[in-house]
């Protein structure tokens, strides 16, 4: 299932030396504290005309954690401290060849990571007719010789005890009570098929646990000296 980091809030894994990531960490306290003071997102987006609205930017969160296997750490940001579909999740990069900054990702800020390199982001809101017991979703995976993540799908689903009218028993082949649609094909798959895709990108699904802080000036002082 999907996990909501604007939920949690922990304290930054700190496993690596703090040496090794000094000019990353350094690049990623300078965007969060532009995104404090002046609300200037990553991607250079200027929220100050809602500070009125939602003034309190310390709701917001980040992580510094390597998310997509490649053995440096990335910077997750997510912002909430707007209306439904304002809220906007980041993962970025610090490229010290080049000294700057890169996006990876932009999306809903619902994410799952996973050891595979792939990220599972939750759809803002749930269409689908399975009710509360499946959660849409866009499945990315990271491609190491790109700019970033590539998009794979995105999955829905139809389940019986949710919406049995009408249901397709037939299809169902595997009687787990669902039927799953990928990249809204009309035509619904059965479990079986719909796990063998997922599997390609998630592999046994270990995820990755990023550990999140609010986005206050303490915590980013806190992420510089770990």
């Amino acid at each position: 299932t999907s996990s909501d980091p604007g939920l949690t809030s922990a304290v930054l894994n700190t496993e690596a030396p703090a040496e090794v990531y000094a000019g990353a960490r350094q690049a990623y306290a300078a965007a969060l504290e532009r995104m404090l003071r002046e609300r200037v997102l990553p991607d250079e987006t200027d929220t100050s005309n809602r500070a009125w609205e939602y003034p309190d930017m310390e709701q917001n969160q980040f992580a510094v954690c390597d998310v997509n296997g490649d053995g440096e750490e990335e910077l997750i940001v997510v912002y909430t401290t707007d209306m439904m579909a304002g809220h906007r999740g980041f993962v970025c990069r610090w490229d010290e060849e080049s000294g700057r900054m890169s996006i990876q990702l932009e999306e809903y800020p619902r994410f799952t990571f996973y050891e595979s390199g792939a990220v599972q982001v939750g759809w803002s809101h749930n269409q689908s007719a399975a009710g509360r017991d499946f959660w849409p979703y866009s499945l990315y995976c990271y491609d190491p010789g790109g700019e970033g993540y590539d998009y794979v799908g995105s999955v829905r689903a139809w389940g019986r005890e949710a919406l049995p009218e009408g249901y397709p028993e037939e299809t169902d082949t595997s009687d787990t009570g669902f039927v799953y649609y990928i990249n809204d094909d009309s035509s619904p798959l059965d479990a079986s098929v719909y796990e063998a895709w997922r599997y390609v990108y998630v592999r046994d699904s270990q995820e990755i646990q990023p550990e999140y802080l609010f986005l206050t000036e303490e915590n980013i002082q806190r992420m510089l000296e770990q």
